[in-house]
């Protein structure tokens, strides 16, 4: 018997996706793998850059035959719907026949999208959700969004009923542009650099009406709130019944364009162009307000109506050329092309597949369940409901389905090796009369290993299996062999020059195909060398800015600084990249195979950590320059760190002028800097006894009696309360923002506490020591939405 590459197989019983879909196994921007259940949502993390404590991890038990001896670990969380509160009973709006929704009587999910990262929320990202009774509802994690709870932030249907456009004079018309049956979310227009911490993504609806509405996430004070309406057009008489985005392209100064294509009942695909535009407003002491303004361009139909089913839509990135969109009929795959500058092709190819007969209920009519591009062959992979894969080949020059070489993956060796797997995952034994069924695929780094689901049914006798007996397997397994590591190496150099396409995106995402590639300890060992000195290339110095001195302290000041700091700590593309640079250093240092190497790795880490530092310093030096003139005692404390922080060796001479001048004011202010016979306000208490502890070191603390604490990574105070954040990437820990509290009544002489986005009145900082509760401190907490060095998000335990 042949060996195979299963890298995973989890097993979820009772669960299976409502239908195929190309959507329904999905990446998020933070690195995470939603499955589209028919109750409920799986949410699932790879084993790859985390390194938080995974020994709650699910693995797979290594087969003798299998060539993987390490499997890959999979971090698992549910997002469950309660179907009492999901359920809009539509006949109360109206009883016409065409606004009857017959999803109402078995009451499940349909279809789901997620947000691009956000960096203006304590939220990493938002799922959107889409019910079987055409309601979309919003959900974000609690605490910890690898393993915690999910809960739901918004049910939109009666937001969605109330934007109805004037023409939709009767009810039914109302009602049909609230009923919401496809979703799609843009990726993060890059702007600028350094980037605004607003979001610019938006939220595509196609609705029963023939609409598209483009709603924008409302973040208010750090939290997600709600959904903005920023457009709606009409498209189509017929219903819109799926959506696919471009990337954003630039188009001009501050200008960004994404085409939007659609696909409605009646078999059509329409094209739809969108321009955002980043205007700023009056100026403000720190900078400027922004406003987006959205422009909308209906291109016309590329595909007339044929009144065939759409079973999928997705663009495609190709390098050489740019986007194609690529679409499914029964039996059918078609390939567009916009009009090109070169002599490549355009227009519209289409493609009859063929059978891969790997069971007996095998069959081309199968709807398509997953699609992926591989740049390496220039080659389309794709997967239908019956588990069988095909290949579309040379897509940027002349599509085909016959393969150029003898060499390149064939879909009928890509669909015989799916079904090994797929019988050697099973625990019982496989009949030919077994349909493999697959209802999602996506990849998992962009080359030969794939990640799909499997589920064993048998059609052909027309038996009833009930739905808790059903069990989904999600395979993750090489479909052919790759043994390239300069592949490997073209990938590690493009994440790392961060192109505008991977805006919006978390750094364990950008990270994940490079990590799970460098677990070959034989590319490992092959561009280990080239590796580190990729990442020991030289770094540009970040400049010092000016800003005009503050007057008065006022909820709009502290509303700039909060923005402004966040805007150049977490919307530079330079911080993100040098960030991306330790994450690797740090993991080639863990896995170095002796002292020598580790050594090695040990002090490209450690110039890239400084380069992150000074960085960081750099901003807040800025800022504090700009505000310390309405500064008070309270404040000091942290202003003296920071200088502290900037005069440690290795500190670039712009940093260092910048925060003696910084000194020098602080100390006309009266405030007594270095130690001496006063007090010194850079010395805290130690928790446990009292005795004051010296403020030697920026990420731990011991007092004189041995007891050692660790520092806040953003503030650096010592860290005494249980109410702390623990960054996914690299575990440095922060207190969490101060938070709002207000009392709700639960019955009879019983509150409850419930948090808050802070706003309106002072926050709760009670978790704060006292020298950390100035409203500098309290800004910088909120802008912190992720941490300041790996550049991942945080998750919390209260």
């Amino acid at each position: 018997m042949s060996l195979v590459s299963v890298h995973s197989s989890l097993g979820l019983l009772g669960v299976f996706p409502p239908h195929p879909s190309p959507t329904c196994l999905e990446w998020t921007s933070e690195g995470q793998l939603v499955l589209l259940g028919k109750n409920a949502i799986y949410i699932l993390t790879p084993d790859l850059g985390l390194q938080l404590n995974t020994s709650s991890a699910v693995k797979a038990i290594p087969s003798k035959l299998n060539t993987i001896s390490k499997p890959l670990p999979w971090l698992k969380t549910v997002l469950e719907q309660d179907k009492r509160n999901l359920y809009y009973h539509w006949p109360s709006d109206t009883q016409e026949w065409g606004a009857a929704s017959f999803g109402s009587l078995d009451l499940s999910l349909r279809a789901l999208t997620a947000s691009p990262s956000l960096l203006a929320s304590v939220k990493p990202y938002v799922i959107a959700v889409i019910t079987s009774n055409m309601q979309l509802s919003l959900w974000v994690p609690l605490k910890d969004h690898l393993r915690g709870q999910w809960t739901l932030l918004k049910e939109c249907t009666l937001i969605l009923r109330d934007l109805a456009p004037k023409t939709a004079e009767t009810r039914v018309h109302r009602a049909l542009h609230a009923q919401i049956a496809c979703c799609a979310w843009s990726t993060q227009p890059l702007f600028c650099d350094p980037a605004p911490v607003c979001d610019a993504s938006l939220l595509a609806l196609g609705t029963r009406a023939g609409t598209v509405m483009f709603m924008r996430l409302q973040v208010s004070e750090g939290t997600p709130v709600s959904l903005e309406h920023v457009a709606t057009v009409q498209l189509s008489e017929h219903w819109v019944t799926y959506i696919a985005w471009t990337g954003w392209s630039q188009g001009g100064p501050q200008l960004a364009r994404a085409t939007l294509a659609y696909g409605t009942a009646d078999g059509s695909i329409i094209l739809l162009e969108l321009s955002q535009t980043l205007r700023m407003e009056a100026a403000t002491q720190l900078g400027a307000n922004c406003r987006l303004e959205v422009q909308t361009q209906v291109l016309g139909p590329i595909y007339a109506a044929d009144k065939k089913t759409t079973t999928g839509l997705q663009w495609v990135t190709l390098p050489a050329r740019g986007v194609v969109l690529v679409f499914f009929k029964p039996g059918l795959v078609h390939i567009w092309a916009p009009p090109h500058s070169e002599e490549l092709w355009s227009g519209s190819r289409v493609f009859r597949l063929q059978t891969q007969k790997t069971s007996a209920s095998s069959s081309f009519l199968h709807p398509v369940s997953g699609i992926s591009y591989v740049a390496k062959y220039d080659m389309l992979v794709f997967s239908l409901q019956d588990g069988s894969f095909h290949a579309v080949y040379q897509m940027t020059t002349d599509p085909t389905l016959t393969p150029p070489e003898p060499t390149l993956p064939t879909s009928s060796a890509m669909s015989t090796l799916s079904r090994t797997i797929f019988s050697r995952c099973e625990e019982k034994p496989v009949k030919k009369t077994d349909l493999n069924v697959t209802d999602g695929m996506t990849a998992l780094n962009d080359s030969n290993t794939f990640i799909w689901t499997c589920e064993s049914l048998c059609p052909t006798d027309f038996s009833y299996k009930a739905d808790a007996q059903r069990t989904t397997n999600i395979i993750t397994a090489d479909l052919w062999s790759e043994n390239d590591p300069e592949l490997l190496m073209h990938q590690i150099q493009q994440v790392l020059a961060l192109p505008p396409s991977t805006a919006g995106r978390a750094p364990l995402d950008l990270l994940r195909p490079i990590i799970f590639g460098l677990q070959n300890d034989e590319h490992l060992t092959a561009l280990f060398s080239r590796l580190l000195e990729l990442l020991n290339a030289p770094i540009p110095i970040l400049l010092p800015e000016t800003y005009p001195e503050s007057r008065e302290v006022t909820t709009e000041l502290r509303g700039e600084v909060r923005d402004n700091i966040g805007k150049h700590l977490l919307g530079s593309q330079r911080m993100t990249a040098i960030r991306l640079r330790l994450s690797l250093a740090d993991y080639l240092w863990r896995r170095a195979s002796d002292d020598d190497v580790r050594n090695q790795c040990s002090d490209v880490a450690s110039v890239l950590l400084r380069s992150v530092s000074h960085g960081i310093q750099q901003v807040l030096v800025d800022h504090l320059s700009a505000v310390l003139g309405i500064t008070t005692k309270e404040d000091l404390p942290f202003v003296y760190r920071i200088v502290i922080q900037c005069f440690l060796p290795g500190a670039p001479p712009s940093l260092h002028e910048s925060a003696q001048v910084l000194a020098n004011r602080a100390t006309a202010r009266g405030q007594e800097f270095s130690s001496g016979e006063g007090t010194n306000d850079l010395e805290e208490s130690c928790p446990a006894c009292g005795l004051a502890v010296p403020y030697n070191d920026v990420s731990s603390a011991t007092c004189p009696n041995g007891h050692r604490w660790m520092r806040c990574s953003i503030t650096s105070f010592i860290l005494s309360t249980p109410m702390v954040r623990t960054c996914i990437g690299c575990t440095r820990k922060a207190f969490l923002p101060p938070i709002r509290k207000r009392t709700r009544k639960t019955g009879d002489n019983e509150q409850m506490e419930v948090d808050e986005a802070p706003g309106g009145a002072e926050p709760d900082v009670s978790h704060l020591p006292p020298a950390a509760r100035s409203w500098i401190v309290q800004e910088l907490l909120q802008a912190a939405t992720r941490c300041l060095f790996c550049g991942n998000s945080f998750v919390s335990l209260l």
